[in-house]
């Protein structure tokens, strides 16, 4: 498949960001480790899962990405995971621990999208991995809400 001219590999681009989502999954199930936390509850498979993957790694690692472009490397992975962690920084409860741990958890999960972005030159395997992984989260909330 083409985009703009380029190849683009979907199937390899889905099987990244499956590995890399089950990666995030082991390790907040096997470390305590919670990265991210769910909005409030409407329309979340839809928001959490479609949505909000599109439009924030078009924003944040197309966009913003490719502004930031002529930093050093170290800056541009630290600027985009600080701008990613403060547009989640509110988003995940009013406690300062649930804030304090999103800001880290979006910070970390920001570096790996990066990473995958300049890697693989592909905005896809981001998208798929923050879909999956949004879409845990939320299905693991809805779990601890029903317990």
């Amino acid at each position: 498949m083409e985009f703009y001219g380029e190849s683009i590999d979907v199937l390899r681009d889905i099987k990244i960001a499956l590995v890399f989502t089950a990666v995030f999954i082991f390790l907040n199930l096997s470390t305590g480790l919670v990265i991210g936390f769910p909005l409030a509850v409407t329309n979340q498979q839809l928001i959490a899962g479609g949505v909000a993957p599109v439009v924030e790694e078009l924003g944040f690692r197309a966009g913003l990405l490719s502004l930031i472009s002529f930093l050093p490397v170290p800056f541009d992975y630290i600027i985009n995971g600080a701008a990613f962690s403060l547009f989640h920084y509110y988003a995940y409860g009013e406690s300062l621990a649930r804030m304090s741990a999103s800001f880290i958890g979006a910070f970390i999960f920001s570096f790996v999208c990066v990473y995958l972005v300049k890697k693989y030159d592909s905005i896809l395997i981001p998208i798929f991995l923050h879909a999956g992984f949004n879409l845990y989260l939320l299905g693991r909330y809805f779990v601890f809400v029903a317990i």
